[in-house]
């Protein structure tokens, strides 16, 4: 009888873990960053502790005030700046004042033979066939990043009951198990 509790806590353990990963998945991204985060400013950390007089909440405060300020703060600011240029870009080309055929054949014609040699050799001497690749090299990037559609709340929820119930029925077949 042993033998059953142990597998049927070891089949609950590997189901509830995989529920448990099954619902962290979309937070992934988030957990990386906060990991190589926590990695790289860890010695930032304990010097503040040090410096503190062994004061965690005021040495962790500091530490992610200063990675907002050091961190995140900037690559939002240069993200929003790139977004802004590009969009400006992309006004421009649409309204016609910016003509990428012209600067192309200016720029394809300023080459040196050797470049447009290179150019020609791997077909990138003709703007529509480039415009054709970049796009569908775009559309790939796009789809591949493209996040799938979610599952509804009403699953999570559910999941995450019955993720809470196999827990429960672990913690209390591991109780017996050890009575």
């Amino acid at each position: 009888m042993r033998g059953l509790e142990e597998k049927s806590f070891l089949l609950l353990l590997v189901a509830v873990s995989l529920a448990f990963t099954w619902i962290l998945w979309p937070l992934s991204g988030a957990i990386l960053w906060g990991t190589i985060f926590a990695i790289v400013f860890a010695p930032l950390y304990r010097r503040l502790l040090r410096s503190t007089r062994q004061r965690p909440n005021i040495a962790a405060l500091t530490t992610v005030t200063l990675i907002l300020l050091i961190v995140i703060l900037p690559l939002t600011v240069i993200g929003a700046l790139v977004l802004r240029e590009a969009s400006g870009i992309y006004r421009k080309i649409h309204s016609g004042e910016l003509d990428l055929k012209h600067l192309f054949r200016q720029a394809s014609d300023a080459l040196p033979a050797w470049a447009s040699g290179l150019l020609n050799h791997f077909g990138l001497n003709d703007l529509g066939a480039v415009q054709e690749r970049l796009t569908a090299s775009w559309r790939k990037a796009v789809s591949f990043l493209r996040p799938k559609r979610s599952t509804s709340v009403k699953t999570r929820s559910t999941l995450s009951s019955v993720s809470s119930s196999c827990s429960i029925c672990c913690s209390s077949s591991c109780v017996t198990a050890r009575r």
